[in-house]
């Protein structure tokens, strides 16, 4: 073989070995963006979630309160009473919904839902007017306001 075909499948090999490491490099640099664009995108959700959280978490609290201290506390009591927690409620719901939603997208560590999802179960086995409009939505067309499936749901009853 002549040293000029020689240098030509040199030259080629040199070109795939380089062409082969540069699509490595770009691979990994990809990978690497994407995971990053994917972390911060989780960190942005959880700052979200727990933001929401912290704003309801006392209006949960005085629900509760209320629900203790009178035995007549209920959905219409709260609308027609203290239509701000009622509306917490829905906004509850509805954090939930989201949670969940993004939870089952696989943007939320395990970890991270299950304590959420523990929190959630608190405040649905803790508040009656909880678990009274939540059977209230459930039982309506305003289920798919919540992102389930069928015979998905949103609380995990306990049980008896």
């Amino acid at each position: 073989m002549s040293e000029f075909w020689l240098e030509i499948i040199k030259f080629g090999i040199q070109g795939i070995i380089l062409g082969g490491a540069g699509l490595w490099v770009t691979y990994k640099y990809s990978k690497s963006q994407h995971k990053l664009a994917e972390d911060e995108f989780n960190h942005t959700l959880l700052i979200r979630f727990n933001d929401w959280y912290d704003e309801l978490n006392d209006k949960l609290h005085d629900i509760k309160t209320l629900e203790s201290n009178n035995q007549n506390v209920d959905l219409n009591f709260l609308r027609e009473n203290k239509p701000e927690l009622y509306s917490k409620l829905n906004d509850y719901l509805n954090l939930c919904a989201e949670e969940r939603l993004w939870h089952s997208k696989g943007r939320i560590d395990p970890k991270i839902w299950s304590s959420w999802q523990a929190g959630m179960n608190y405040w649905y086995q803790k508040l009656d007017t909880l678990e009274e409009l939540w059977e209230k939505e459930n039982t309506t067309t305003n289920k798919d306001s919540y992102y389930l499936s069928e015979g998905e749901q949103l609380f995990i009853k306990p049980k008896n």
